[in-house]
């Protein structure tokens, strides 16, 4: 069950998750997150389009390292801005809550570029031209809403991991 209303940390003390500060955890999440999100967007593509020697990479998978990196800065700032709070929760629930904010900031971006794309669209005289603010944030909702979320919400998790099998693996190591 989800407690919403903690009271007491999710992560057990000691965790270096809870000593980060906010831009130590917005490195990581966005780190974290663009290589989740590369890493399969990348074999997705490459799997569906293959691979041809001696040509240059496909657009698809052009675009689809750019949606990675728009993916990991916004997880990024999220991060910086959200970290600190979500640290209370256990990390099962901060991955879940990360990946939703991730999700909702993205469909925010995509609103203010379809409101963009309005104000700079010129239209014939003869013609009605009619807004489509609604249609980019609607189609970035069925179509890359899920995977979004779940490259976000595993991303995240792997960062909180990751900062524990490092400080694990710091302290077992042999120094000379």
């Amino acid at each position: 069950m989800v407690d919403l209303h903690q009271t007491e940390p999710g992560l057990p003390e000691g965790h270096p998750w809870l000593a980060f500060s906010r831009w130590d955890m917005a490195w990581r999440a966005g780190l974290a997150v663009g290589v989740v999100t590369a890493s399969v967007l990348v074999a997705l593509n490459l799997f569906v389009y293959g691979t041809s020697e001696g040509e240059p990479p496909n657009s698809g998978l052009m675009q689809s390292l750019c949606f990675a990196l728009i993916a990991s800065a916004s997880a990024g700032i999220l991060a910086a801005l959200l970290g600190s709070r979500l640290r209370r929760y256990y990390p099962f629930t901060q991955a879940l809550l990360f990946g939703g904010l991730v999700v909702a900031a993205m469909l925010v971006l995509a609103l203010v570029l379809g409101i963009v794309e309005d104000l700079g669209r010129v239209c014939e005289s003869n013609t009605l031209c009619t807004p489509q603010t609604v249609a980019l944030p609607s189609y970035f909702a069925l179509l890359f809403g899920f995977p979004v979320f779940l490259a976000a919400a595993v991303g995240y998790g792997v960062a909180i991991w990751a900062s524990h099998r490092l400080r694990r693996h710091r302290r077992t190591a042999v120094r000379p």
